[in-house]
């Protein structure tokens, strides 16, 4: 996320990384999954 976002990580972020991480285990995603989640994620947009 901080490569995608180009910025550090705030609280919020922080929370989407554990939401994202956590999904993508329960439904067994791989790193193509991992990417499209971030990419479509709110922190992507926001600063």
């Amino acid at each position: 996320m901080i490569y995608a976002t180009g910025r550090s990580l705030t609280f919020g972020d922080k929370r989407v990384a554990r939401e994202l991480a956590k999904d993508l285990l329960d439904s067994q995603g791989g790193f193509q999954d991992l990417i499209i989640a971030v990419v479509l994620s709110d922190s992507l947009f926001t600063r």
